[in-house]
This record gives C-alpha cells, structure tokens and sequence, in this order.
C-alpha cells in the first residue's frame, strides 16, 4: 500500500477511502473464514504434543543443554500465554480448556492457559493495517492525522492498541521461554514491539 502512494498520482482522500474500504473488506472476509473454522483442532493436544517433544527434538539436535532448561520450566505448574498478530479468535476457539494436566514422566504438570493479546486489534475492533514507517508511504501528501492510523507503530503505541502493546511486552519481559509461530524478521519484530532487543 505505502509503495503504491509513491508510484501512482493518488488524491489523498480517495486513498483514505479506500484504505478504510479494505479494512472493512477484510474484516468481513476474515470473518466469514473464521466461521469456517471447526472442533478437529484443538491448541491443547498441541501443547500436550510440545510437552513431550521438544526436549527430544533438543537432544536429537544436540541442544543437550537447553533441554535441561526446557525439562526444569515444564515439569512445574505452567502458565501459558499467547500473543498474535492474529485479528481473528482463532486461538480462544480451540482452547478445549483453560487448565489441564499434562502427565509427564509420570508427574502431573497443571498447564493454566491465558486470555490471547491480540497486538494488532480484532475483527469489529481496532484492526491495526499498514506500513512500518513513515519512510514507506509518501507521508508529505497527507494530513497529519493519517498516520496515527496508518503507520502501525503510531497506532499501537499513540492509538486504541496500546493497552494490548503493552500487555503484550509485559508477558514477553516475564517469560522464562518464549515459541514462536510463524515467521518474523529480526527488523520485522523491532518495528513490531518497539523494542531494541
């Protein structure tokens, strides 16, 4: 979207317009595709799975080392905490359960499973769609306002997500260890959280 600002001769309206079409677009696509989604899936039998498999995925890898650490954190009472980026529920609907025990090696472990953040807003709320920064859209053309909405980190941390930013920033600062699903680039992420780390 920023890089069409530069290449075409756009009318500044039109494309705010256009801009807030395709998020109501959006929404109500992802809206009727999140109806589709069904029980067959369910995100604790994937973390039950991730229980017994990630210490032997370390170990067959060589990670001797960090599947002691792995073994130590989940082999205790386990809080567990989602952030996406998802604006669908997706998360909150194959959650079966919000604590389960996981039996492993012959101990039962109590998993409490949290309320997901959603960083970049919801459907019907606050969806959060742009660019990264004011370098990748023609900025000088626009009103001063525009980019509260368009540059994502304005609208997370000046806008209506900030609480979620915030929340969000505070489970990744007390977590002891952190999976990531999906893919994210170093630069991606910064820009993401604001963060320099």
């Amino acid at each position: 979207m920023g890089k069409y600002t530069f290449d075409n001769e756009i009318m500044p309206d039109k494309f705010e317009e256009s801009y807030e079409n395709l998020i109501e677009d959006l929404n109500e696509y992802l809206l009727l595709e999140q109806g589709k989604l069904g029980t067959e899936f369910s995100i604790d039998d994937s973390i039950t799975e991730l229980f017994y498999s990630i210490e032997k995925n370390l170990v067959e890898t060589g990670q001797n080392k960090n599947s002691q650490i792995i073994r130590r954190y989940l082999s205790q009472p386990t809080d567990v905490n989602f952030v996406t980026f998802n604006y669908t529920d997706t998360v909150e609907k194959t959650m079966g359960y919000k604590k389960f025990i996981v039996n492993k090696d012959g101990n039962e472990v109590l998993v409490n499973l949290q309320n997901p953040i959603h960083v970049h807003g919801r459907l019907n709320s606050s969806m959060v769609l742009g660019v990264n920064d004011e370098t990748q859209f023609k900025s000088e053309i626009f009103d001063n306002d525009f980019p509260e909405f368009f540059v994502k980190n304005k609208n997370l941390t000046d806008h209506v997500n900030s609480t979620e930013l915030e929340l969000a920033l505070e489970v990744i600062d007390s977590s002891d260890i952190i999976f990531l699903f999906g893919g994210i680039s170093w630069r991606h992420r910064q820009s993401i959280l604001g963060k320099n780390s």
